[in-house]
């Protein structure tokens, strides 16, 4: 199982390929996005940790790249980032990372946050023996293909978002805290409470076509319940559009009606045909 490390800096490459051989990987470390693409080609990568500041390009514009390819549109991703602002956390998990590590970052830190995403892939991944289908409302979860509709219209989730929405589909009305949450999608307690907000803001971005926005509503001070019918949502809330900066991402996609397809490249970094 190959770990790609994607740093300008290899001091990071020894001790935590030290930590993750026994668990049967193997980093490679490449310093470019240049040399990431080739390894990429050659390979078949389990999860890339990416450097937010990289020779050639930085490290978001790079993540773009990926997530604009069928091949590694769904790769599990880490973002190594060198501040850890809420704009900055914001602006990675909306560009696609699955994860966002603040550097300098231990390596037995880092050793926690890739088991816990390989994990978390591994449950997402389908299963011949179980299928189940949750339903709140007008909102539909496959947990064997982790496909999330609305009104039996596909709504492009990421991972981490498919599963946070499965989480609190569990229990539709009870109030899950943001600690709960974290530790549920995250698995792990550092990981910064806004990090939630910023999730909970783009399932509402998509949820918004149908006026179902509402459908997770804010508890203040404590954190997030699914309801069976969407509420208005006061100004301001977290979580909701006007509380997060507008560079942190754009208005939500119109999913009503037409090919809710997104286009993507031709070709994937592989070397597909």
């Amino acid at each position: 199982m190959h770990i790609l490390l994607i740093d300008a800096y290899k001091d990071l490459a020894g001790p935590l390929a030290l930590l993750l051989g026994p668990h049967g990987m193997s980093l490679c470390a490449t310093t470019t996005c240049e040399e990431a693409d080739e390894f990429l080609r050659t390979h078949e990568v389990s999860l890339v940790l990416l450097s937010s500041t990289l020779p050639d390009r930085s490290g978001v514009q790079y993540l773009k790249l990926l997530r604009s390819f069928p091949s590694t549109r769904t790769l599990p991703l880490i973002m190594l980032g060198t501040r850890a602002t809420d704009i900055d956390v914001a602006l990675t998990l909306d560009a696609g990372a699955d994860d966002y590590v603040h550097k300098p970052a231990s390596p037995p830190e880092l050793e926690r946050r890739i088991l816990a995403l390989l994990r978390r892939c591994d449950q997402a991944a389908p299963s011949p023996r179980r299928l189940a289908t949750r339903q709140v409302g007008s909102l539909g979860f496959d947990e064997d293909s982790r496909r999330v509709t609305f009104e039996g219209v596909h709504l492009p989730l990421r991972r981490t978002e498919a599963d946070l929405l499965a989480c609190m589909m569990e229990a539709p009305g009870r109030v899950f805290t943001r600690t709960q949450l974290v530790k549920r999608i995250c698995d792990s307690e550092t990981v910064h409470d806004r990090v939630i907000d910023v999730h909970v803001r783009r399932l509402r971005l998509l949820l918004q076509p149908f006026g179902a926005d509402g459908m997770i509503d804010t508890v203040r001070g404590v954190g997030y319940r699914l309801l069976e019918t969407a509420q208005p949502l006061p100004p301001g809330a977290p979580g909701t559009p006007d509380d997060t900066p507008s560079q942190a991402g754009a208005p939500g996609p119109d999913l009503r009606g037409g090919d809710t397809t997104r286009v993507v490249g031709q070709a994937g970094l592989r070397g597909t045909s």
